[in-house]
């Protein structure tokens, strides 16, 4: 057999497991529109597919296409609570429980514990996705010594924290150049006000959701009944800040379903919620949550993971403590017979970073220094969550010491994603054509 035809027989192979898996993981979407809109989104850029298909970055580690090195694998104490689906763009900026505006890590719906040098290959195969998804030229050696750069911060700020003990959290006074840029105009430009004028508008004297905007949608009957039936067990479960604000202040407004969000999480319900709040309304988002995907490598156990939570809404709750210092007061669950959600504040400063927001290779370093370290914060303090049996270990010393065991760390990991960025594109590629049926 040729070379030719070996290849050929190879891709074919490879597009009829795309086509299976990215066809299964998306068989839970009921709405056909939805589901057309996310495969339509995905064939914008490998970038945009990449985001959508965390599922096979998983799939393909359990596989062995993304070759980890056994002596990573058998290297005890490295787990800690990870985002799970960590990108370029799952990090942003949000209020904390103070109301400060803050760069973080966000989008806990894939989170677990796990070895961290998952979150740092999938990062780091993110940037050189996005390489070419930004308005400006930078090469592929350039790229690479961005991705060195990162996991240089990153080890640097681990290197830190084992030194005074401190994770800082990235408000403004911990932050410079085009991230800190970014948080002053954000300051300067949102409000609450703002936030509502998005998806609201005034009738009759009330507040309420604006249906003309194509991202919005109402309930039905069955939706609406299901979301009001569980909502004073979300309000009773935020204890004290609850029984501070009253009843009232919780009291709904009006529900509307939000549709073709993000990407990965398209197809999930999703619903906002407005609020009664002290003197203006307040924008809850109510969010189904799954098992994450990392349950596609075998190695982790489901049951065991079913003895430490009873639905995934209560894992996501307990990452988002695990890895956000002060995090959001409105941060609770809401169980329905059939579905576990997240409940959150939406922050009227909520922002992810586009690829039009960097308009230089220095905006797009600067962001990921403070995204480095705002990685290195989420994975050492949520080490100390509860479910990990060695919390009297710093997770900086554990992590540095693994790294420094394991040869050539962040050489491996950064070839390790420039080789699956290479897979994305040939995926997209093969995936093209059907996605657009």
């Amino acid at each position: 057999m040729s070379s030719e035809q070996t290849q050929t027989n190879t891709n074919s192979s490879r597009s009829d497991f795309l086509k299976k898996e990215i066809t299964s993981w998306n068989s839970f979407i009921a709405d056909e529109s939805i589901r057309k809109n996310k495969f339509k989104e995905m064939k914008e850029s490998p970038y945009h597919f990449f985001r959508a298909t965390a599922h096979l970055f998983y799939k393909d580690i359990d596989s062995g296409l993304i070759l980890i090195p056994t002596e990573w694998k058998e290297t005890p104490r490295i787990k800690t609570w990870i985002q799970g689906d960590l990108h370029t763009q799952n990090l942003g900026f949000f209020e904390n429980a103070d109301g400060q505006i803050k760069l973080d890590v966000n989008d806990f719906d894939e989170s677990y514990i796990a070895p961290f040098y998952l979150d740092l290959i999938r990062f780091v195969a993110s940037i050189f996705l996005q390489q070419e998804d930004v308005g400006f030229k930078f090469t592929n050696e350039e790229t690479s010594e961005l991705a060195e750069y990162f996991l240089k911060e990153y080890q640097e700020t681990l290197i830190e924290i084992s030194e005074d003990g401190k994770e800082l959290e990235l408000i403004e006074k911990n932050l410079d150049g085009f991230p800190k840029d970014t948080l002053e105009e954000l300051k300067d430009k949102k409000s609450n006000a703002t936030l509502l004028a998005k998806w609201t508008q005034i009738v009759e004297g009330k507040v309420q959701f604006n249906f003309s905007n194509p991202e919005l949608r109402e309930l039905t009957e069955v939706e609406l009944q299901e979301v009001k039936a569980n909502w004073n067990n979300y309000v009773e479960g935020l204890g004290e800040f609850s029984l501070e604000k009253g009843y009232s202040f919780f009291q709904i407004h009006q529900i509307a379903r939000r549709i073709n969000s993000g990407m990965g999480s398209q197809g999930v319900y999703k619903y906002y919620v407005l609020i009664q709040g002290d003197s203006d309304p307040i924008l809850l988002e109510v969010k189904e949550q799954r098992l994450p995907c990392l349950f596609f490598m075998k190695d982790l156990s489901e049951a065991e993971y079913h003895s430490f939570f009873t639905n995934h809404a209560e894992r996501t709750k307990t990452a988002c403590k695990a890895m956000l210092t002060n995090p959001d007061s409105f941060l609770g669950t809401l169980i329905t017979a059939n579905r576990s959600y997240l409940v959150t504040r939406i922050s009227p400063f909520k922002k992810k970073l586009e690829s039009k927001d960097f308009h230089s290779q220095a905006d797009f370093k600067k962001y990921l220094k403070h995204s480095a370290r705002a990685i290195a914060y989420a994975h050492s303090r949520s080490y100390k969550s509860i479910l990990i049996k060695s919390t009297s270990i710093s997770f900086a010393n554990t992590a540095l010491s693994a790294i420094k065991l394991w040869s050539a760390t962040r050489n491996k990991i950064v070839a390790l994603a420039i080789n699956y960025s290479e897979q994305v594109h040939s995926d997209f590629g093969l995936c093209l054509e059907w996605l657009g049926e």
